[in-house]
């Protein structure tokens, strides 16, 4: 960085700055000014939380622009004498950290580097010149950890480096030194009532891990504890990746925290516990699932992200061809009936049920739903969550809300033979029956009732439909090659065009070096007509049944599947370990 000779122009606020520009609009900022003096922290922070901004497009612009320097800041940067120097109090007050000094300027990282009078109070707190640099919030967090984390934990450890440490490893993470410098764990020995849960540090802390993962598309956020950090990995499009770490010292109070915002026992952690939250991002409601469980390095958690303010999407939002809409709706098209949608967890069945239940939501219909939790709050729905606990399971629930004269029932899953037959006997007296079950694919589903004690006969009664699905990560565009394959492995596909060709993704930084980036659904639709009936009734094998649904015009996974892979959205190698 060049040494400033004579003291910087007066920056006018940020918030005018991002106005100016084009990057937020007037209406916007005063949102996040509110939001701000009711939730305390930074400008920037609010921006990022109400996901107007995203950080990193927030860096990018502050770049653009040249008003703001930016910095990828690593602990490697700071001089521990001129951070200690501006004081931990005001440091953590102001998430500020105070890197080094040259030629009679101080350069502090801020969240905010345009606070004009946070600068000023620091000008004359360490009677100094100061140059302001940004810097994202977790990286903050996590320097104020490194800087002011312990008593005694960093003096007397300076090297001969102009008084800096320096660490070995990927010091792009946010706390990936936490190993080198040996946190104290102390605070996983105390008890509950003596952890500092309402610590600004903390707070911040986790609210930037969550709406950091809710804007990245992150289904779940994992906490995973280790001998000497806590990793936060996000899962993206089906994929964990590692986002940064945080000491250990810290882990123990952010599961607090988290725990807290679940409305669980902070003081159990031998047992695991499961709850639910809330938080919000601009003015949409995300929800939140939380599980957490002990381990042998310290307490885990898992929040799935389940975005329940959302708009319950329409079944031609799912990605269906018009020919598979048309078939879903003609199983609906009834007073009565059975409807199960199959696959394995994550492969989006409430999604489809949802927007099934979108188009059968009217105003005459009683819709209740029973879930294990419920994933997503719909207007004019009732909605039930289970809980094994007091004893309302799917089976109890599902005896309950039959007494209550619903229209439509979503039953979250069938799991035994109690559930599948009460679930049945409903469709048989007046209710459309919506369910999922873990099976492979449609015909396995039909094999799989039979195989839970329900008779062939009454599942052909009742049955109207199957679907079964699979998320398939998309090819990345950015990093798309054509690639040719072996024309034996083409015969075996049964494709007899020698010139077909497919796409793979060869990685990169787009896509976060794995070559995929987004997922789509590939479904396989089974619509129940006579000859369908007739067979289950008679209890015709899997065999049959497969050649019948075939001839009634369904479409198979893997012929679903292979369609995507020629138009070079997905990868063969996806399609072929996603089906059979």
């Amino acid at each position: 960085m060049s040494s400033p000779t004579s003291r910087p122009p007066a920056k006018q606020p940020l918030g005018r700055t991002l106005v100016q520009e084009g990057l937020i609009t007037v209406s916007q900022l005063d949102e996040a000014l509110a939001y701000k003096s009711i939730q305390g922290g930074k400008l920037g922070q609010a921006l990022v939380a109400l996901g107007f901004l995203e950080e990193k497009g927030l860096i990018t612009a502050l770049r653009a622009q040249g008003r703001i320097s930016c910095i990828s800041l690593k602990p490697s940067m700071i001089n521990l004498s001129v951070a200690t120097a501006l004081g931990e109090e005001f440091s953590r007050r102001h998430m500020a950290v105070a890197i080094n000094k040259i030629a009679g300027y101080t350069t502090i990282a801020m969240n905010d580097p345009q606070d004009v009078r946070a600068i000023d109070e620091m000008r004359a707190a360490i009677g100094d010149n100061i140059l302001s640099v940004y810097a994202d919030s977790l990286s903050l967090v996590a320097a104020l950890e490194f800087v002011f984390g312990g008593e005694g934990n960093f003096h007397g450890r300076r090297k001969a480096d102009g008084g800096r440490v320096s660490l070995d490893g990927a010091m792009g993470d946010v706390a990936s030194f936490s190993a080198e410098l040996d946190f104290d764990d102390e605070v996983e020995r105390l008890g509950s009532e003596e952890v500092e849960v309402d610590d600004e540090p903390i707070i911040n802390l986790v609210r930037a891990i969550l709406v950091e993962g809710f804007l990245e598309g992150a289904s779940d956020i994992h906490i995973e504890p280790h001998p000497d950090f806590y990793m936060i990995r996000y899962r993206v499009d089906g994929s964990c990746f590692e986002k940064t770490r945080i000491p250990k010292s810290w882990g123990a109070k952010l599961m607090v925290r988290v725990k807290l915002l679940a409305d669980l026992d902070i003081s159990q952690r031998r047992l695991p516990q499961d709850g639910r939250a809330q938080f919000r991002v601009r003015a949409q409601r995300v929800d939140l699932r939380v599980a957490t469980s002990p381990s042998v390095d310290g307490e885990s958690a898992v929040i799935r992200i389940l975005d329940g303010g959302r708009e319950m999407g329409s079944l031609s939002a799912l990605g269906l061809r018009e020919e598979q809409v048309d078939r879903l709706r003609r199983m609906i098209r009834c007073k009565e009936g059975f409807v199960l949608a199959t696959g394995p967890t994550g492969s989006g069945k409430t999604t489809t049920l949802y927007g099934l239940l979108k188009e059968l939501s009217t105003k005459d219909n009683k819709v209740i739903t029973l879930e294990d939790p419920v994933e997503n709050v719909l207007d004019g729905v009732t909605q039930i969550s289970t809980h094994a606990k007091i004893g309302l399971t799917f089976e109890a629930g599902l005896r309950s809300i039959l007494r209550q004269d619903p229209d439509i029932v979503l039953v979250g899953e069938i799991r035994d033979r109690e559930t599948a037959s009460i679930a049945i006997e409903a469709s048989m007296t007046g209710h459309i029956v919506l369910s999922t079950l873990h099976t492979v694919g449609s015909v396995e589903s039909i094999t799989r009732l039979i195989d839970l004690g329900v008779d062939g006969y009454l599942i052909g009664d009742t049955l109207k439909g199957i679907v079964a699905q699979r998320l398939v990560r998309r090819i990345c565009p950015s990093c798309s090659i054509e690639v040719k394959v072996d024309g034996g492995v083409l015969a075996e596909l049964g494709i007899t065009d020698p010139d077909a060709t497919f796409h793979e993704g060869i990685g990169c930084d787009q896509c976060r070096n794995l070559g995929f980036k987004g997922r789509v659904g590939i479904y396989e639709i089974l619509l129940i007509d006579n000859d369908m009936r007739t067979l289950i009734s008679s209890g015709a094998s899997k065999a049959d049944l497969l050649s019948a649904a075939r001839a009634g015009g369904m479409q198979t996974l893997r012929e679903e599947g292979l369609r995507l892979a020629l138009s070079g959205e997905a990868s063969l190698a996806e399609i072929l370990s996603l089906t059979n």
